[in-house]
């Protein structure tokens, strides 16, 4: 945890320079050149000059980062004499060159040449104006001294010179804000921006409105402020390289504490690229911090190890101990996320933490800081189990700095109530939480509210006031629902959820031991089952968060005009440059190794852009959060809380649904049929036990309800994800050949077929009824897309000749081999009445999230997940013959994207896929026979065909890859 992320602002940053183009001496369209400039002392504009100046380093050494054609010649002059061009760095498609520059040197000149073509870029020089005084001022502030640092300045304060006066004001702030004098601070910052903008000090101006960005976000949860200190700059970040890498690591911070975390990741990033591209290697370290911050709170903490330990070695050991200290706070803080995220981290936050204490204590005497990381070590008492410790640690901490700001003061409440539950204080542990939620959602803190709605939770559990509790865990999974939609697709929104998994445990096993509770003694046995519906719909809900916040496609009716124009020309934009690319690679084959790489590296950087923007558009779908809560909160009224997301697909009449959750202590499973639900305590579960044990541990409590069954929906929690439950051995046979078995994704109404309707008005869903025999429609088979899998082919004709005598209507199009292009199959995926879409051919999962995975098309193109939740209407049963596509993320909780996780997303009501490689000679066999048993039986749906598949093969050599196809359902 830090506070205010990084020390950058304890310094003035270092001023940006720009580069100005002139009219080239000879301009061609035959050479390219870009130029960008770092490192000056000062960027300003001057009325005599066209363009802005860069005073000269006081280093005597500039920066450039030029690129140009690999075969022109690059040429440098300064005041029209030439000088030999220093040796380079290569730096993100160009080169970084250190330019020793004279101090009476007043223009420096890049030329790119290339036969009769040239390029020039122009960079003004000028002189240093400021004096050595106010370093000396900023030196004395950054070791504390603010006094010496006041008395500098006054040797310079009555100085004439506009770019002085402003200086000073600015320098006064940032002393201001170190003694604690925040309102001053923000009134000098204005002072010094307004000053800075007379003075035509551009470096000047965007680090003090940096300056006061961070005061007014960190000093006072000011956003809005803090967002107008950082709204229109854009003329200024034009004339500054250094300045737009600045600007994005504060718009960064502004968006990470706003809860945006998918501009925080996409700032971050960029900021730490543009700062590695110019050498700003002490920026770099800095923005590698909250980067990574940022994604252990998206549960990816090795990830966030990696990027703290690359800002480690750039600092080396003689860096500044305040680096170093931030650097290992930092770094216990992400190891303790791990650790309360029940992860087996590979580093102790202990030994960070201490080594961040002590040059808190000793070189880097700041007390906020020293307030911070012990507010760390409190926390990490916790996780140990020594609340004395903790209590140590905090009263250190509020000691240390009693006008903290809201975000400290909040951790600290968490804290004191923590300890006191830990030391059965119940009644203070409530009153501390009470406070807590209020505070932290008035400070937009939501992560502390989250750990105040589950804190409350167990401190009613403690009091024994179960429809408190009730209520508390209810809005707990709330939170963690609102706050799963602001994490972006492809970078981490499972590794988030999973991290949040233990608020559903605790609910869970609440809500089984107070169901018991009800029903001890015939006390209240219909309370007692309507309390098991509630704990076995948060099973359900738990595992099907992150598919459910997907499936957008019954929101857009509800959509305002202006929401919807803005989706419909995101979704228009992603598919029309998807095509783009796709018909682009179709030529890849006509370009040289060398041209290949670069064309294939600069497709995926444009379709990266596409996800990213696709992922914005799909963030616009989510409704407004049930939370925060005002001070008449829901909670508090007593009222039950909302959900938005929709009713659960209920059991019909001959059905019985599995579910299996882990709970506080190993897992339990509830049976639920539509007159009762029945739970089992399931203890530890060993998924390499072997599997006669993993049925009788699995099924046979159930044993009853699956004997009146017909058919089963099964939901697996996390990694029973990956078990083959609809294999196990079961009275003599595998389950599936006593009944079809289908896998629940557990998502909200399916949307209609041919579009998107307006949400449903009902507060629960009517059971949901056996799929219906599917009419005479169209059929789609892609086949050997790429051409190497003959056995694709040949299960195409099977597929065709079994559907021949269905009826003649059912008009089979074929895409096989080179017709299978990205254009040509997604428009046959979108026809009107598409009753099956069959792919045999490969699959691909990768990617955080699975957001990188596709099926391969004709001519290089690809099928991706996002291609395939875009679809403006989706087939209504889809068969996946290809390795890989039922798979989904084994590591994490909730239930994962693949890719028939996305037909199902999009619309589809069944989906056959495998979720492991499969051989392809039995899958050619298995499609055979399942496509025997439709035509057989029109009636029949995919999972009752898989049976009768099974069954027919289970004689088979390779019978054993039978297990890997499962039959999923919304």
């Amino acid at each position: 945890m830090r506070f205010g992320f990084l020390f950058l602002l304890t310094t003035l940053l270092a001023a940006t320079a720009a580069c100005h183009d002139p009219a080239p001496l000879v301009e061609g369209a035959g050479v390219s050149l870009t130029v960008e400039a770092s490192g000056c002392s000062a960027v300003r504009l001057d009325v005599r000059h066209d363009g802005p100046l860069c005073e000269i380093p006081r280093s005597g050494l500039l920066r450039l980062w030029i690129a140009t054609d690999a075969d022109a010649s690059l040429h440098l002059a300064l005041d029209a004499r030439p000088v030999l061009l220093p040796l380079g760095l290569p730096a993100r498609d160009g080169v970084r060159r250190f330019v020793p520059i004279p101090d009476a040197a007043r223009s420096l000149r890049v030329t790119a040449k290339r036969g009769a073509s040239e390029r020039v870029r122009e960079i003004l020089l000028a002189p240093r104006v400021l004096p050595p005084a106010l370093d000396e001022a900023e030196a004395f502030r950054r070791e504390g001294r603010l006094d010496d640092a006041e008395k500098h300045l006054a040797l310079v304060a009555d100085d004439p010179h506009p770019a002085v006066r402003a200086a000073v004001t600015g320098k006064r702030a940032r002393i201001a804000r170190s003694r604690g004098d925040i309102d001053r601070a923000v009134a000098l910052l204005r002072d010094a921006v307004r000053l800075d903008r007379e003075a035509g000090r551009v470096s000047d101006e965007l680090n003090d409105r940096f300056a006061l960005a961070y005061t007014l976000l960190y000093q006072g949860r000011r956003f809005p402020e803090a967002r107008e200190a950082l709204d229109g700059l854009d003329d200024l970040l034009q004339l500054s390289p250094d300045g737009r890498a600045t600007a994005a690591y504060y718009r960064g911070l502004l968006a990470y504490e706003t809860g945006d975390l998918r501009a925080a990741l996409r700032l971050f990033r960029a900021s730490a690229e543009d700062a590695e591209r110019l050498g700003l290697d002490d920026h770099r370290i800095d923005v590698l911090q909250p980067w990574a911050t940022t994604l252990s709170l998206l549960g990816r903490h090795a990830e966030a190890m990696r990027l703290l330990r690359q800002a480690e070695h750039a600092l080396g050991p003689g860096g500044s101990p305040c680096r170093r200290a931030h650097l290992a706070n930092d770094r216990g803080w992400i190891a303790l996320r791990a650790v309360s995220a029940l992860e087996r981290g590979d580093e102790d936050p202990l030994p960070p933490l201490e080594e961040a204490l002590a040059l808190y204590r000793e070189a880097c005497p700041e007390p906020a800081d020293l307030a911070n990381v012990r507010t760390n070590l409190a926390l990490a008492a916790l996780e140990r189990g020594a609340p004395d410790d903790a209590l140590r640690h905090l009263d250190q901490a509020r000691a240390l700095t009693p006008d903290a700001d809201p975000r400290l003061r909040v951790w600290w409440l968490l804290l004191e109530a923590r300890i006191a539950l830990a030391q059965a204080r119940t009644t203070e542990a409530l009153a501390a939480y009470e406070r807590l939620v209020h505070i932290a959602d008035g400070a937009l803190l939501p992560a502390a509210a989250l750990q105040a709605a589950l804190g409350r939770a167990q401190v009613f559990e403690a009091l024994h006031r179960p429809d408190d509790a009730r209520l508390a865990h209810a809005e707990a999974e709330d939170r963690i629902e609102d706050a799963s939609l602001l994490v972006p697709l492809g970078e981490g929104r499972e590794t988030f959820l999973a991290g949040h998994e233990l608020g559903a445990r605790q609910r869970i096993d609440f809500l089984v031991r107070h169901a018991r509770a009800l029903d001890a003694h015939g006390h209240d046995p219909a309370g007692a089952q309507a309390v098991l519906r509630e704990a076995a719909e948060a099973a359900r809900r738990s595992r099907a968060r992150l598919l459910r916040a997907l499936r957008w496609a019954d929101r857009l009716g509800a959509l305002p005009p202006d929401e919807r124009a803005r989706w419909d020309t995101a979704v228009a934009r992603y598919r029309r440059e998807r095509a783009h690319l796709d018909e682009a690679a179709a030529n890849d084959w006509k370009l040289s190794s060398a041209h290949l790489a670069e064309t294939v590296a600069a497709r995926r950087l444009t379709h990266g852009a596409l996800r990213e923007a696709l992922d914005e558009a799909l963030s616009r779908l989510g409704a407004e959060p049930t939370h925060p809560r005002d001070a008449e909160s829901t909670h508090l009224r007593g009222a039950e809380p909302n959900t938005r997301s929709g009713a659960l697909p209920q059991p019909t009449s001959d059905e019985v649904q599995l579910v299996y959750h882990p709970v506080r202590e190993g897992w339990v499973g509830f049976a639920i049929t539509p007159e009762r639900v029945q739970v089992h305590p399931l203890g530890p579960i060993d998924l390499r036990a072997p599997l006669d044990a993993l049925a009788a541990q699995l099924l046979t409590p159930f044993r009853e309800r699956l004997q009146h069954a017909r058919r089963v929906r099964v939901a697996p929690f996390g990694p029973l994800e990956h078990l083959d439950l609809h294999t196990l051995p079961w009275e003599g046979a595998p389950l599936i050949e006593h009944l079809p078995i289908v896998y629940g994704l557990d998502l909200s109404r399916p949307p209609s077929p041919l579009g998107p309707l307006a949400p449903e008005t009902q507060p629960t869903a009517p059971p949901a009824p056996p799929p219906p025999a599917q009419p005479p429609g169209s059929v789609v088979i892609v086949a050997d897309p790429r051409g190497d899998l003959p056995a694709a082919r040949r299960e195409a004709q099977t597929t065709l000749a079994a559907l021949a005598p269905q009826d003649a209507r059912a008009r089979p199009l074929l895409l096989q081999g080179p017709d299978a292009t990205h254009l040509a199959v997604r428009e046959a995926l979108e026809a009107q009445d598409l009753s099956l879409f069959h792919y045999a051919g490969h699959g691909i999962y990768q990617g955080l999230d699975a957001w990188e995975s596709g099926l391969p098309l004709a001519q290089g193109g690809w099928l991706t997940l996002a291609d395939i939740m875009t679809l403006r209407r989706a087939p209504r049963r889809v068969i996946l013959s290809a390795c890989e596509t039922a798979r989904s993320h084994g590591e994490h909780a909730a239930a994962g994207l693949g890719l028939a996780q996305a037909f199902a997303v999009a619309g589809s009501t069944e989906i056959l896929a495998a979720m492991r490689p499969v051989d392809d000679h039995l899958t050619e066999r298995l499609m055979g026979a399942v496509h025997t048993a439709l035509a057989s039986d029109p009636t029949l749906d995919l999972a009752a065909a898989l049976r009768l598949a099974h069954l027919s093969l289970r004689t088979d050599p390779s019978s054993a890859h039978l297990a890997s196809f499962r039959v999923l359902v919304p």
